[in-house]
C-alpha cells in the first residue's frame, strides 16, 4: 500500500527530559508474524463478549459499528480496532473518510501496542509538576447531547484503564485554580484535565506561546500517535488537531499549524492530550 504524508505507523521513544507514567494504545503493531498470531487469537475466540463496543454514533444515534479487544500475547498487551464503516467526524453527521485517510481500512482488524505514556513537564510547584502527554493519545469529542463530556471521560475510563493504582495516587485532585493541597474537599471526577488557553500563555509554563488565530506557533504542534490516527483525528503533514478546555459554545483548539482555532464540541476528529498534576 503506498503511503501519504499522513501514516505515521510508529513514532519514537520519548526523549530523558520527560516522565512516563500510564499506558495506552499507541504504535501500530508492524511485524508479520505477531499480526498472524493475534488475528489466530481473534479467529479462535470468536464470541460475542470478545469484542467492546466503542459506543460511537452515526447521524446522532448509537451504531454498533467500531469495536476494540485487548489481547496479551508473550506478557506484552496489545489493543484490536476493528470498524465496519468510517467513523464520522462530528457526532451528528453520517460519513467521513478520515480513518481511510491516515491509513486504516474498514474490515481489518488494526493491531496497536500498549506503551508506557510519555509526559512533558511544564512547570513545577510546592512538590508538584503540570505535565501533559508528548503524543495526540485520542480522538474523541468534547459533548454532544446525553453522551459522556470529553472530562468526564478522561477522569473516568481513561484514568481508570491507563494508570496502575500506585500511579493513580501520584495524580493530584485539582480545583477551578488548580491543584488542591487538602485531598478531603476534592472532587473525585478532577484529575486528568485538558490544557485551556491560559495555562499557553502563562510565561511559566514551558509550552508558552503568542497564540493566535492567524500566527503558528511550531510549540504546539503536537503528533498524534498511530493509535490516535486510526481513531480518526484529523491531520495534515503529520501533525494533528487538539482540544482545549472550553467552556464556550464552540470548542477552544490547536490546529495542525500550531494556531489557535474553535471546532464543534461535538467534532469527534479533534485529539486529545491528557494534562495532569503529579507529584514529584
Amino acid at each position: 500500500m503506498q503511503q501519504n504524508e499522513n501514516f505515521q505507523h510508529h513514532l519514537p521513544e520519548t526523549p530523558a527530559d520527560g516522565v512516563r507514567l500510564g499506558s495506552y494504545p499507541q504504535n501500530r503493531v508492524a511485524d508479520e508474524s505477531t499480526i498472524a498470531r493475534l488475528n489466530a487469537f481473534v479467529r479462535q475466540n470468536d464470541r460475542p463478549d470478545f469484542w467492546t463496543d466503542y459506543g460511537f454514533f452515526v447521524g446522532g444515534q448509537p451504531q454498533n459499528f467500531m469495536r476494540h479487544c485487548d489481547v496479551t500475547l508473550d506478557g506484552v498487551r496489545y489493543c484490536g480496532v476493528l470498524f465496519d464503516r468510517y467513523r464520522p467526524c462530528y457526532v451528528g453527521a453520517d460519513i467521513s473518510e478520515r480513518q481511510s485517510a491516515n491509513g486504516y481500512k474498514k474490515g481489518l482488524v488494526h493491531w496497536f501496542r500498549w506503551e508506557p505514556v510519555g509526559w512533558r513537564i511544564l512547570r513545577r510547584q510546592d512538590g508538584m509538576a503540570l505535565v501533559m502527554s508528548k503524543l495526540i493519545l485520542d480522538s474523541r469529542h468534547y459533548s454532544a447531547d446525553s453522551l459522556p463530556t470529553l472530562p468526564q471521560w478522561l477522569n473516568g475510563e481513561f484514568f481508570s484503564e491507563a494508570f496502575s493504582d500506585e500511579e493513580r495516587r501520584r495524580i493530584c485532585f485539582v480545583g477551578p485554580n488548580g491543584p488542591l493541597s487538602d485531598q478531603a474537599v476534592a472532587r473525585p471526577d478532577r484529575r486528568i484535565l485538558l490544557l485551556s488557553e491560559q495555562d499557553l500563555r502563562d510565561p511559566d509554563c514551558a509550552l508558552t506561546a503568542n497564540l493566535s488565530p492567524a500566527t503558528p506557533s511550531p510549540k504546539l504542534r503536537l503528533r498524534p500517535s498511530p493509535y490516535a490516527q486510526c481513531m480518526g483525528v484529523d491531520m495534515h503533514g503529520g501533525f494533528g488537531r487538539w482540544w482545549l478546555r472550553s467552556s464556550v459554545a464552540a470548542g477552544q483548539c490547536v490546529d495542525m499549524q500550531g494556531k489557535l482555532d474553535v471546532i464543534n464540541l461535538d467534532a469527534t476528529c479533534c485529539g486529545v492530550v491528557p494534562a495532569m498534576y503529579i507529584k514529584i
